[in-house]
Formats: C-alpha cells, sequence, structure tokens
C-alpha cells in the first residue's frame, strides 16, 4: 500500500516514478489476484474502484472522506458537517487548510464545501490511477454496482468473521481447550 494513502480507507497516490504503464499492471495484478485466488483490496476506497469500472462513483463521496481522513481531522469535519454551531472554527479552519479549502466556513456553506473536497480527495487527485486502471477493469471484471457492494461487504473483515474462520486442531491441551471454547462462545 505504499502508492496509496489514507487512515481507514485508502486512495491511489500520484508518485513520481509511477506512470501508466506500471499503474496499468498494478490493474493486471489486481485482476489476476481476484481470479485466481479471490483478493480483492477492499481497503481501497469503493468510490476508487466505480470510478474505474462504471465511470462514475455510486458510494456516498462525503462517508468514504471520513473514513480517509485522520481520526482528529475526521471529529472536526463530522462536528461541523452535523452540528456547525458546536465546532471549534479555529480548528475547522486548520483542518480545511490541510486540504487546500478556499472558502471561509459557515453553516451555510459548511456541507457543500466538505462535499467539495471530498470529491477532490477521493476522485480527482487519484483519476490519473483510475484512467490506467479503467480498461483493465472494464475488459477483465465484468462486474456491475452490486457485485462490487456486494463483494466489498463480504471481503471486509470483521470481528464477527475473523472469529468464525478460525480452526482448532482436534488434539489440544487444556489451555488451548479452554482458549478454544472462549473465542467459539464469543462468535
Amino acid at each position: 500500500m505504499k502508492c496509496c494513502e489514507g487512515a481507514d480507507i485508502k486512495v491511489p497516490i500520484l508518485r513520481h516514478d509511477m506512470q501508466q504503464e506500471e499503474w496499468t499492471a498494478i490493474a493486471y495484478i489486481l485482476v489476476n489476484g481476484f481470479k485466481t485466488v479471490n483478493y480483492f483490496p477492499v481497503q481501497i476506497c469503493k468510490a476508487c474502484f466505480e470510478d474505474a469500472l462504471f465511470g462514475v462513483p455510486y458510494a456516498n463521496l462525503v462517508d468514504a472522506f471520513f473514513r480517509f481522513v485522520p481520526k482528529t481531522d475526521r471529529v472536526a469535519l463530522e462536528k461541523a458537517f452535523n452540528h456547525f454551531q458546536d465546532s471549534d472554527l479555529g480548528d475547522l479552519i486548520d483542518v480545511l487548510e490541510t486540504y487546500d479549502c478556499k472558502k471561509y466556513p459557515s453553516q451555510d456553506n459548511i456541507k457543500n464545501i466538505i462535499q467539495e473536497i471530498a470529491h477532490k480527495e477521493i476522485i480527482q487527485q487519484p483519476k490519473f490511477v483510475t484512467d490506467c486502471w479503467k480498461s483493465v477493469f472494464q475488459t477483465r471484471l465484468h462486474w456491475n454496482q452490486e457485485t462490487l457492494s456486494k463483494m466489498y461487504l463480504e471481503m471486509c473483515p470483521t470481528v464477527n468473521k475473523i472469529l468464525k474462520s478460525l480452526t482448532f486442531p482436534e488434539s489440544l491441551d487444556l489451555k488451548g481447550q479452554v482458549t478454544a471454547g472462549y473465542l467459539k462462545k464469543i462468535c
């Protein structure tokens, strides 16, 4: 993931040493990884894959942006988005400046400002990358929006999915049996 950045979800970033040939090769690797071992990097923002597959993102970009930014920025942005009057204007302006915001935030424009920044960070910045992936994905992955959404739901790890996937050998010592029993109860 050295070609991506973000907190909870990742977005591809431009690098001087990655040109069209390298990004196209990565698309082939992603497709091959999915077709051979059913691996797909669901930690990469779904909107980026939607842009590459369908030419338009369907995912909620503001929600994706909140998961993309560091937690400290997320707290300030979510507070301003949901309850502007309760937010610390100085902290909010500092966070917005991080994303090159050129507008002064107010209760009337904060939602629009965050939507614009989300679009810039999630769609516009990685656009070169998603354009490089487009021809490979569209010719080799015959997915629709429902297929991609279902895959994200199924492949995103959760505590329950991980615990349910645990298997234990038949012969365990007493400590192992106690631990296995405890983990099975959690599921």
